[in-house]
């Protein structure tokens, strides 16, 4: 579960158009490169190490060729293949758990088209919304688009136009505002159409300036607010309108045929061309029209990529070429701060998680390495199989395509520990709860007046601070004291106390950090920065754990939403992605469905639960966030014999491939099935297998978990 903290830059937010109906599950790789197009994971941590033999689930024997990656969503796998001897091309889905094909359906016969003798009639991956699989596949003739539902059963199938290149096809559906995006460059007729997902009527088309075989998968990313297709082909770059289609702007090369995707970040869009030489260069984001002479920050020639599709993780952009040859890269000025020959041919693109990155060669060898500048080589694991398609990361496995099978890499045992959530609210206890050595710390946060995030307990001030003393004339009518009703320059001259009872001044919770009065109110900021200098100094990951507190009491106060604003000051702290370290948690759903479906939010969601939800609220959760955050009492409690059972609370989140955090594990509080601080542990780790928990007491819950 840990991850490194990362990524200092300022960040462009990659969303993907998801329509508010997608059901896929929160930790899906629903097509190329996951769900946000970077080919990064988040969720459970994958396994470090791996051999033909070691922590294999399963392996499913794969008739016939493909270079197109698996794709992972609810409880099924899907990879497509071509049998050349009967010029069939199939959609096959495997069951997740048990590594057995589920069915295994022609979408389209025809002769096979030309193609390069490394590519293949199945070498674009599909894409699917959780409801139906996208397929693409040409012939000798035509491109075919095919809709099929969850049965395998042929939804609609649509020819958006003749095709013909002399490399063949790769180029990948992904997923857009209800649809499918499909790159038809081409060396004739080049287009690229947006389809509707539930009939395959086109939407809009675009047609290149040039008509030149390309296969880039493109990315959808917010530019300065604007949300864009970033797509590479016909001798450009280019930024597209996904509403209609219109070209927004264009760059000029780098070079003339493409297929690695591009990459977004850090203000800026990094562009791989390899054809006829291979070439890349860093796009400054903003503008409109050609920007060939304006935006072009730095150009690249040396060890750049053809077929790999480099990582950009945090605050580098990982390179390796097509003949083996690593290079990282700093994003925004373009120095190269290590290359070195890293081993054989490489087709397949690599993926990260945390802090790690995957690298596959085609020898099947992957190494592993941190993330960072030094080319930190963890692991090296070989699976003794072809391999060219890029792996999918989901759920705390790893899905790799071979030459003759589709492999799940995922430890034997479940071997992940609980992360350890330590919830104060002064600098001083957050510091002792870092040293404590927990691997989050929470903030919960409110808003002043003038829009400053400050870290307290709730929107109202009397039982954290000194206001009444200081302003007592400043109280609403229900007598309270708002957060809202101040600017940050009269918040900053109260001083803060871990909270008391209204009309008492002992603490709240008995036994936390010592009520010390002349505490400072802090800004989010502010203690972002603290934790970052902390984690600077020991060596230590502490990540984030913010908790939204009354959204829509703010919405309704200042007419904006909370959560845009939190990622707005995120992303100027380089705080955007599943590389750093960051949950968003909220009690109030519409928040978070709002984060998740109009602001495309990059960072886990965590929906807290104040009772039990119904069985398919539960479900729908899984379409909006990352996992759960419930009351300790609703998880377990006593049988007939006074055992401690599960109530499948716990089980069932976890079935809709939920994270669970429950709240709040204390010293002198126990939830109603425990008689015991240790009890709780226990029950919460070695029974329940939680994926973390919060505490007022970091120190015991690290006791309880073990070391990271």
């Amino acid at each position: 579960m840990r991850q490194s903290w990362l990524g200092l830059g300022s960040f462009a937010i990659l969303a993907l158009c998801f329509d508010a109906n997608f059901e896929a599950h929160a930790e899906d790789w629903p097509m190329w490169r996951g769900p946000r197009g970077d080919g990064i994971g988040q969720g459970a941590d994958v396994p470090l190490t791996w051999s033909s033999t070691e922590n294999i689930r399963w392996k499913v024997a794969i008739p016939g060729d493909g270079r197109s990656s698996p794709i992972v969503c609810k409880d099924s796998v899907f990879v497509t293949t071509s049998l050349t001897d009967t010029l069939s091309r199939r959609l096959i889905r495997i069951d997740r758990d048990a590594g057995k094909v589920v069915w295994d359906v022609e979408v389209h016969q025809g002769p096979i088209e030309k193609q390069h003798r490394q590519n293949t009639s199945a070498s674009s991956t599909p894409a699917t919304d959780g409801k139906r699989i996208y397929c693409a596949f040409v012939d000798d003739q035509k491109m075919v688009v095919s809709a099929v539902d969850w049965d395998g059963k042929i939804v609609w199938s649509v020819s958006p136009g003749s095709y013909f290149a002399s490399h063949g096809f790769a180029a990948s559906p992904v997923l857009c505002d209800g649809g499918v995006l499909i790159n038809g460059h081409q060396d004739a007729g080049a287009f690229v159409v947006l389809l509707d997902g539930a009939t395959g009527k086109e939407k809009w088309r675009y047609k290149p300036d040039t008509d030149l075989r390309s296969f880039s998968t493109p990315v959808i990313a917010t530019i300065q607010g604007s949300r864009q297709v970033i797509l590479t082909g016909a001798k450009q770059t280019v930024g597209l309108d996904p509403e209609s289609g219109e070209r927004i702007w264009w760059v000029d090369g780098p070079t003339e045929k493409f297929v690695c995707t591009p990459s977004v970040g850090l203000g800026h869009i990094f562009s791989f061309g390899g054809s006829p030489s291979e070439r890349a260069f860093a796009i400054r984001q903003g503008g409109r029209g050609d920007l060939t002479k304006t935006n072009i920050a730095w150009t690249k020639e040396r060890s750049m990529p053809y077929v790999p599709t480099p990582l950009l993780l945090g605050q580098y952009l990982h390179v390796m070429n097509d003949a083996g040859i690593y290079s990282c890269v700093e994003p925004v000025s373009g120095e190269v701060l290590k290359t070195l020959r890293k081993g054989g041919n490489t087709y397949s693109s690599p993926v990260g998680i945390g802090d790690k990155i995957y690298f596959f060669d085609d020898t099947g060898l992957c190494t592993v390495i941190r993330n960072g500048p030094d080319y930190e080589v963890l692991a090296k694991n070989a699976l003794d199989e072809f391999v060219q398609a890029s792996p999918a990361i989901s759920d705390g496995a790893i899905f790799v395509r071979g030459g003759r099978h589709v492999w799940k890499i995922a430890s034997e045992l479940d071997t992940s520990s609980p992360i350890v959530i330590a919830i104060e609210h002064t600098e001083a206890a957050k510091t002792l709860a870092h040293a404590q050595d927990a691997d989050y710390i929470e903030q919960d946060v409110v808003l002043s007046k003038d829009g400053e995030f400050i870290v307290t307990h709730d929107i109202t001030m009397e039982e954290t601070t000194d206001v009444e003393e200081l302003f007592p004339m400043r109280a609403r009518g229900d007598g309270r004291f708002y957060f809202a009703d101040f600017h940050w320059a009269e918040i900053q001259s109260l001083t803060m106390h871990e909270r008391t009872g209204r009309n008492s001044k002992e603490p709240a919770i008995q036994g936390r950090f010592p009520n010390v009065a002349g505490q400072r109110v802090h800004k989010l900021d502010d203690e972002i920065q603290l934790i970052r200098g902390l984690n600077k100094t020991t060596g230590k990951t502490a990540g984030l754990y913010i908790e939204l507190k009354g959204a829509a009491f703010h919405k309704k106060e200042f007419g904006y939403s909370m959560g845009e604003s939190l990622l707005k000051l995120l992303a100027k702290l380089g705080i955007e992605d599943a590389s750093c370290p960051c949950y968003v948690q909220c009690f109030e759903p519409e928040e978070l469905k709002d984060l998740h479906e109009r602001l495309h939010c990059k960072l886990p969601l965590i929906q807290l639960l104040g009772q039990r939800p119904s069985d398919s609220e539960l479900a729908s959760m899984a379409g909006y966030a990352q996992g759960i955050g419930p009351a300790l009492d609703t998880l377990a409690t006593r049988n007939e014999k006074n055992e401690i059972v599960s109530t499948g609370f716990v089980e069932l989140a976890k079935k809709s491939r939920l994270l669970v955090h429950p709240y709040t594990v204390r010293t002198l509080q126990q939830p109603r099935w425990s008689t015991s601080l240790d009890e709780t542990h226990r029950v919460l780790i070695d029974v329940l297998k939680v994926d973390g928990f919060f505490t007022d007491f970091p120190d015991l819950g690290r006791k309880a978990v073990g070391p990271r």
